[in-house]
């Protein structure tokens, strides 16, 4: 299983990515509030800053997930990802996240 392929199923099977992306857009949004007028950035860079850091976490995701499973079936990912509860641990994560 490719990184895309990975998301893609990410995606379907649960709401990860998009609480990720809204915690994280919060927390580039609170940043620049504390910048001073002079220095705030407008939203679409507040916006590639979040972009940025959902990309980081899918990666790190995928890297994690393909050290234990490289060369290894879509059909052995699945099976993986179901048997350790990916999905749900990482949902877990992401409730507790705090950005600092």
């Amino acid at each position: 299983m490719d990184k895309n392929e990975l998301l893609a199923y990410i995606e379907e099977n649960s709401d990860i990515l998009t609480k990720f992306y809204d915690k994280a857009f919060a927390y580039q949004t609170a940043k620049n509030d504390d910048r001073p007028a002079a220095r705030r950035w407008n939203e679409r860079r507040v916006e590639r800053a979040t972009e940025d850091m959902l990309a980081t976490f899918s990666a790190n995701i995928y890297d994690k997930l393909n050290g234990a499973l490289k060369g290894k079936s879509e059909e052995k990912w699945l099976e993986y990802i179901e048997s350790y509860e990916i999905l749900d641990q990482l949902s877990e994560a992401v409730i507790e996240l705090e950005f600092e």
